[in-house]
């Protein structure tokens, strides 16, 4: 729900530059957390994520959570351009 609601939260953009959204959701991905914080988390990285799509061909954004014997895996991917590798190590400061 709260993946959704971050989607949701940028509709507008998505749809005037083209994006597929595909959602890939396996099991129960509910988990305890502030539910606040993770939205706030999965919105910066679908804002980067439209923000890379916009001038390529191949526009999609998948959105992933599975739920493996209690650990919640959520995955966020794009047909972005990428981030340079020498930005990689400042991503989660």
């Amino acid at each position: 729900q709260v993946l959704d609601a971050a989607v949701d939260s940028f509709r507008g953009e998505i749809a005037a530059v083209g994006i597929k959204v595909e959602r890939e959701y396996e099991g129960d991905p509910r988990v305890m957390a502030n539910a606040d914080v993770l939205k706030v988390a999965f919105e910066r990285a679908i804002e980067n994520a439209v923000q890379a799509m916009s001038s390529r061909a191949d526009k999609r954004l998948t959105l992933k959570a599975q739920n493996d014997r209690g650990v919640v895996r959520v995955v966020i991917s794009d047909t972005g351009v990428g981030i340079a590798g020498e930005h990689v190590p400042q991503l989660f400061h």
